[in-house]
């Protein structure tokens, strides 16, 4: 009888292991329980974001500090402290740069690669990419794109008045100030738009137009530079104000509800001296306010904005005309 004969190497049929779904693995980020772990813009859904043609088995491996591993394509730096994951399929997804423990290709751990000198690892799907779903607009809590197109801004808060203005018309301790518009987010790092002003204490009353220029410097701190024209107001002092005026105003908002703010506004006075019986003259001044306090936005924002803006129409109706 003859012996058996080896089967040769080649012709050994060998069977991969079977490769995660990365469509499980979007599901499970999507979760409610995975959506804390994982703060970032809303995952797309495979279906409307990418049409595959032949995607690649996984090659990169990410660890989150939740214990989730993810089988990814490709991962690349994004802005604002994210990173942004590419898989399979060709479907993105944002991961705060905190949640990421670790990442490794098929070789080597690349987790510095990425997250220190801001390298992309792995390779891009070969998919055929159709327009994702647009960003969230408008956004109550102000957030940098992708997440936000358009942010509302409704502001309303105390600011205290730090100088004594002109030696006509010392100004009072205290406005409350209301902001009211909107900015468009240009870029994940800047945003551009415009608001109308509000502000009153006991003795005044001021509206006018404010540009806003936005710098975003993470996901929760943004910068407004704000220059504005005051247009009209309401004085209880015995003189008049000319306008229109100008103020200046920055702002550091935190996780867009809570903001440090700081200015100054500037307007021309006028006053009537007279003397004997038909005799008089005026002198004109510049009135110079600097201040500085806080606002609330955000959630809190319409409700505060609507008590504050009450009481800046209550103050104006109040306050009597000039007496010359």
């Amino acid at each position: 009888m003859a012996e058996p004969q080896p089967i040769p190497a080649d012709s050994v049929l060998v069977i991969p292991s079977p490769v995660p779904s990365p469509i499980d693995s979007v599901r499970a980020m999507s979760s409610p329980s995975a959506a804390d772990s994982v703060p970032g813009p809303p995952v797309p859904s495979k279906a409307d974001s990418v049409t595959a043609t032949h995607p690649p088995a996984p090659t990169i491996t990410v660890w989150l500090t939740n214990g989730m591993e993810l089988q990814v394509a490709r991962v690349e730096p994004a802005p604002q402290g994210y990173v942004e994951v590419i898989w399979p399929d060709g479907g993105k997804t944002f991961i705060a740069e905190y949640r990421v423990r670790s990442i490794s290709d098929s070789t080597e751990v690349v987790t510095e690669r990425v997250l220190r000198d801001h390298k992309s690892v792995g390779k891009a799907p070969m998919v055929k990419p159709v327009p994702q779903s647009k960003p969230r607009e408008p956004c109550l809590a102000p957030r940098p794109l992708p997440e936000c197109k358009i942010c509302i801004v409704n502001q309303a808060g105390v600011v205290k008045l730090l100088s004594s203005g002109s030696n006509l018309d010392p100004p009072s301790g205290y406005y409350v100030v209301v902001d009211i518009g909107a900015i468009k987010n240009t870029s994940p790092s800047f945003g551009v738009g415009g608001d109308l002003y509000f502000a009153a204490n006991g003795g005044v009353a001021r509206f006018g137009l404010k540009a806003r220029l936005r710098r975003w410097v993470n996901q929760r701190i943004a910068i407004d530079l704000a220059p504005g024209i005051l247009l009209a107001g309401a004085d209880g002092w015995n003189g008049e104000t000319l306008y229109p005026g100008f103020i200046v105003e920055a702002d550091v908002t935190f996780r867009g509800w809570f903001a440090l703010t700081g200015g100054f506004e500037s307007v021309r006075l006028a006053k009537r001296f007279q003397y004997g019986f038909a005799n008089s003259y005026t002198i004109e001044t510049t009135d110079v306010n600097w201040y500085a306090g806080a606002k609330l936005g955000g959630g809190p924002g319409p409700g505060a904005g609507a008590v504050g803006l009450l009481a800046i129409l209550i103050v104006a109706a109040q306050i009597s005309k000039p007496v010359y």
